[in-house]
């Protein structure tokens, strides 16, 4: 339940309550991408909480789910996806956020004469998972859990 103040009054009965549950639903759906991974043919590299690899598809993803801001961790992203095209030349390194800074869904960064891709939103997961699949499945839970069916 939401908590109550002052300004609790405001709004409609139980908006604030559903509000929250969105909220929190949301958020829930957020932090799922790891787990479907595993569950369409990823493992997690090494020790590594954001590296996974897929040996079918011949492709190690550097996932995280939002893209930074800073210059350090953008410098140390792509530090980490050279040592790895280094150690695995015939992958695929995909650099991959849920949530982007701007509005390029994917494209290609070259460095070193390496190339890697970039992915963001819609289009990352569309291209690593059965995504119509996996949206009609959480919009099902969606309205299951709002009443809507």
């Amino acid at each position: 339940m939401a908590e109550e103040t002052v300004f609790s009054n405001l709004f409609p009965a139980g908006i604030v309550e559903n509000a929250s549950k969105i909220v929190g639903l949301k958020n829930k759906l957020d932090k799922s991408i790891p787990m479907l991974l595993f569950k369409n043919g990823f493992s997690k590299m090494y020790n590594e909480t954001k590296i996974f690899f897929n040996d079918s598809k011949r492709l190690i993803l550097f996932y995280d789910r939002r893209e930074s801001k800073s210059k350090k961790k953008r410098s140390d992203v792509l530090s980490k996806c050279i040592e790895l095209k280094n150690k695995y030349p015939n992958e695929t390194i995909l650099i991959g956020y849920l949530i982007g800074t701007d509005t390029v869904n994917q494209g290609d960064v070259i460095l070193q004469d390496m190339t890697f891709k970039i992915m963001v939103g819609e289009s990352l997961l569309r291209f690593l998972l059965p995504y119509d699949e996996i949206i009609q499945k959480y919009k099902t839970e969606i309205d299951e859990y709002f009443g809507l069916n």
